[in-house]
């Protein structure tokens, strides 16, 4: 990957990607950092400043967004189009800093698990990988413990994903219920890297397995690839839409339409 100015300048900038570790890196020794005229004022003003970064800091904590959301969401908070490079370059160093080295994060993972199921009778943990890249695509756990309460108290089960805060923006996933006492207890937990049916369907598959208990009723959000996914699974289960989901569907559709207009 080479960048040119645009003037007939001899300064030439050159990246090589480099595959182990998943990004660009300066070639020192191709590149040619002699310029024929002075710096653009224009330019040296897109580089990231304190306050770029650390608005990217917050951003990236949130969600996962590609470099071009990023320059866009700096675009509209500042008024600058900052240079794509620059911006990709301190994606990367941020997402280092926040979520540490990738490396060895999946396999070490999968360790933990297996010595918990050696070391745990009745201990549910089940791994999803990738089968040509051997990503981590799916994750569930159970407790014994978790397992006790579910055969007391999945009458009622209710499950959502929270949005992706870990490094490698997996969705978490939580399938709990209440007990006589009204208060909420967990049964399982889970990652996926996708809100799929498929991916549903794997967690929903292990969970009905390991606890061979089917709800009267459970309790979710309106995601398409999940309804989908219970209907399949827990096809005698009585399926309800969470309030608070609607509610805020219908303030977030339906914003602005007067009283009567549509009712």
């Amino acid at each position: 990957m080479i960048y040119f100015n645009i003037l007939e300048c001899p300064c030439k900038i050159v990246y090589k990607k480099n595959e182990t570790a998943e990004k660009f890196e300066l070639n020192h020794k191709a590149s040619n950092f002699t310029h024929n005229h002075p710096a653009d004022p224009s330019l040296v003003s897109k580089c990231l400043d304190a306050k770029a970064k650390d608005y990217m800091i917050e951003e990236i904590k949130k969600k996962k967004m590609t470099p071009a959301k990023i320059q866009e969401k700096l675009n509209d908070k500042f008024g600058i189009k900052y240079i794509y490079q620059a911006v990709a370059n301190a994606s990367q160093n941020i997402d280092l800093q926040l979520f540490g080295s990738q490396t060895e994060d999946a396999e070490t993972l999968k360790n933990l698990i297996l010595k918990l199921k050696e070391k745990v009778p009745q201990f549910l943990g089940e791994i999803l990988k990738e089968e040509t890249t051997n990503k981590l695509k799916g994750l569930i756990f159970a407790t014994p413990l978790m397992k006790e309460l579910a055969n007391k108290y999945m009458d009622l089960l209710i499950m959502d994903t929270t949005f992706g805060t870990n490094r490698f923006r997996m969705k978490h996933w939580t399938m709990c219920g209440k007990d006589n006492n009204n208060r909420t207890i967990i049964f399982a937990e889970g990652l996926i890297a996708q809100e799929t049916t498929e991916q549903f369907s794997w967690l929903l598959s292990q969970a009905k397995g390991y606890f061979n208990k089917e709800p009267n009723f459970i309790l979710i959000d309106s995601d398409p690839a999940l309804i989908a996914a219970v209907e399949s699974i827990y096809p005698n289960s009585n399926l309800k839409m969470c309030g608070w989901h609607t509610e805020n569907n219908i303030k977030k559709h339906l914003y602005g339409f007067k009283k009567g207009n549509i009712f």
